[in-house]
């Protein structure tokens, strides 16, 4: 079970990637304002971080797709019943 708890960690990590290349993006838009002249640049490499970004968010998906699917699989297999004590005590 605690392989899936490593696999949700590695998804927020995703996520959390996703959002900061959004980020970046956005602030290099706003970079335009800062020098003008390489408007070019700053577009460019905005556009690859969010190309990345949306690369990154479907991975994800599709990884929690799998995680999930892995999820139910580890739910359904049978597990045997141990056999409890009963509180009286047979003789022999």
């Amino acid at each position: 079970m605690e392989q899936f708890y490593i696999r949700k960690a590695a998804l927020f990590g995703g996520k959390l990637c996703v959002v900061s290349l959004g980020g970046f993006g956005l602030w290099l838009l706003c970079g335009v304002a800062e020098y003008p002249a390489l408007w070019w640049l700053y577009a460019l490499t905005a556009a690859l971080c969010f190309v990345l970004a949306a690369l990154m968010a479907a991975l994800v998906s599709l990884s929690e797709d799998d995680l999930k699917r892995d999820m139910d699989d580890y739910r359904r297999v049978p597990v045997r019943k141990i056999e409890r004590r009963s509180s009286r005590r047979h003789s022999a």
